[in-house]
């Protein structure tokens, strides 16, 4: 599995990412926004965490696994003659430009392509963009109302 370094501006409530202490890489998810009887911030403890570089946090990449996840099923259908994608009840998932980053999610190098997110069968775009981990495709499919 591939990762990358989240920006502060990444976090919010919801955020999944993994936090390296003495002892290991532990997974870390924002459920609340207050901890602790000091009233500190999750939140600020992680920006804290990355700006000051005293414990390393690194999130995911997002993998068909975590599609899969999500309720997405791979299908073999194709786009524009591009990548397969997924479907979800009357929603398409697909990875556009030149499939690289579609290659990756199934064991090939990493590329940031473009996922697009279709509605129905006349193929009406909903979303073109990155989505670099389970964090955004789950907002996006909350902001779409894609259940």
């Amino acid at each position: 599995m591939e990762y990358y370094k989240p920006k502060p501006e990444d976090l919010r409530l919801g955020y999944e990412c993994e936090v390296y202490y003495p002892s290991g890489w532990y997974k870390y998810l924002v459920e609340d926004l207050q901890c602790g009887s000091d009233g500190s911030s999750l939140i600020g403890d992680l920006n804290w965490y990355i700006e000051e570089g005293l414990y390393e946090v690194r999130t995911p990449f997002l993998t068909k696994e975590q599609i899969e996840g999500e309720g997405w099923k791979h299908t073999g259908n194709y786009r524009d003659g591009g990548s397969k994608g997924f479907e979800k009840g009357n929603y398409y998932l697909f990875f556009t430009g030149d499939n690289s980053l579609y290659r990756e999610v199934f064991g090939t190098k990493r590329n940031f392509s473009k996922i697009e997110i279709l509605e129905d069968k006349k193929f009406k775009t909903l979303f073109e963009g990155v989505i670099k981990s389970i964090n955004e495709l789950r907002t996006i499919q909350k902001l779409l109302k894609i259940k």
